[in-house]
């Protein structure tokens, strides 16, 4: 009775705060906050559930399905020291958001993000698992600036934390999925600027899971750091090729589910996520 309470008592203030600040006066507010600061709002971040669980567990219904094709403020992560960003979800599913039929929609959806970067000064729109590569192809977005700010984004919570877990230059430094949209220019920018090893593990690349997971084996037993820019389910379909000296920063939303995790904390894993490195 009283965990139900609470639950209640969360979804709503949720709520609360999410028509309180998710609208235009709200949005200029923020964008008045952000000039005064220095502008170090980075995004305007899109998120969308793992699965309906994460849809239940958050909000009522009702809300839900006004939240389907309209981003709802959810919150403020830290992607990086010194910067900032806002994040906002829709209650769609994965597979609703890249359907052919939901074209319009998806892009009535990045339209709306577009607009509220605007509004709050934010430099760049940011959006969640594939929903980049999915735009792209549709030709709806390529921007370069956007790829190359969340790409810097994702390499400053790197070098966070690499710092934090104390591994210096010849800790190796693993992308899943680094030769994807996002995760090509991560992989770029660390060759560039980084004295760490970097060794992208891909089915881009051609390579079935067995060699992708034959890959992983050849760092078994070292401290490695893996970044994971693949999609929320990665880990999972890799949970019995990783082993305790891996330290994994999870760079894909919705983050990996809570199972994934308890089994990592079991295996001794260490597991970071990027919105204020978990």
């Amino acid at each position: 009775m009283i965990k139900k309470s609470f639950d209640t008592a969360k979804k709503l203030w949720l709520i609360f705060l999410s028509e309180l600040i998710g609208n235009r006066v709200g949005y200029r507010l923020i964008g008045l906050v952000n000039r005064l600061t220095g502008r170090r709002l980075a995004t305007v971040f899109l998120v969308y559930p793992a699965s309906s669980y994460y849809i239940t567990a958050v909000t009522f219904p009702r809300y839900a399905k006004r939240a389907n094709w309209q981003p709802r403020f959810a919150g403020i992560y830290v992607p990086a020291p010194g910067r900032w960003g806002l994040i906002f979800a829709v209650s769609s599913l994965e597979q609703e958001l890249i359907s052919n039929e939901n074209a319009q929609r998806l892009q009535a959806i990045y339209a709306a993000l577009e607009r509220i970067r605007q509004l709050t000064g934010a430099t760049a729109v940011s959006l969640a698992g594939i929903l980049p590569g999915i735009l792209k192809q549709r030709g709806l977005r390529d921007s370069v600036r956007e790829r190359e700010q969340t790409a810097a984004i994702v390499e400053m919570a790197i070098y966070t934390t690499l710092a934090e877990i104390g591994f210096d230059s010849h800790h190796p430094i693993i992308l899943l999925g680094g030769a994807g949209y996002i995760g090509a220019v991560v992989d770029r920018r660390l060759q560039q600027n980084c004295a760490n090893p970097v060794i992208v593990i891909d089915s881009r690349n051609g390579d079935h899971h067995a060699q992708l997971a034959a890959q992983l084996e050849n760092f078994r037993g070292q401290q490695v750091l893996l970044v994971n820019i693949a999609r929320n389910n990665a880990l999972e379909l890799f949970l019995d090729q990783l082993w305790p000296q891996l330290v994994i920063l999870n760079e894909v939303f919705p983050e990996a589910a809570r199972s994934t995790r308890e089994q990592l904390a079991k295996r001794g894993i260490d597991y970071y996520h990027l919105a204020g490195i978990r």
